[in-house]
């Protein structure tokens, strides 16, 4: 089994298992639910799965998460988002990208995410699932030491 799909399914059996216990009791807690403001920051992990690029492997990315937001009552919340993953790198044989070209370059892909959201929540204690409904940007920059012409 692929690495990246071991750790996607484990991902899910937690979520399962989670909501489980908190579906017969033992998550029960009305404290979740206050009003006001909150703060989330937390790590991102890309899994590349870019196709027809004419790169062989790309790396995995690493970022950061930040949310801040605020929930009005147990049912509804407003929230933004930002993203950031840096490092999806390769190396690129230059020959398949040009044939007068020889030689290899470094590339370096960087995302970055901001949204703005509306959360409608189902408290069931502990274990909050939630609708999103939101709009936001994105913005890519792709890194290399190659002249490509563009200042």
């Amino acid at each position: 089994m692929d690495t990246r799909k071991g750790i996607r399914s484990g991902k899910l059996v937690s979520a399962v298992f989670i909501a489980w216990l908190c579906l017969n009791g033992l998550c029960s807690a009305d404290d979740y639910f206050s009003p006001g403001t909150y703060f989330i920051l937390g790590g991102l992990t890309g899994f590349e799965d870019f196709q027809n690029t004419g790169v062989e492997k790309f790396n995995d990315a690493w970022g950061i998460e930040l949310r801040v937001g605020y929930r009005f009552n147990k049912y509804l919340a407003a929230e933004g988002d930002l993203n950031m993953l840096t490092g999806f790198d390769a190396t690129v044989d230059l020959s398949k990208v040009n044939p007068s070209l020889s030689g290899t370059d470094k590339v370096v892909l960087d995302i970055t995410n901001l949204t703005a959201n509306l959360k409608a929540h189902w408290p069931l204690g502990r274990f909050d699932p939630y609708a999103l409904a939101g709009a936001g940007i994105m913005y890519n920059r792709v890194r290399t030491t190659y002249q490509t012409g563009y200042y």
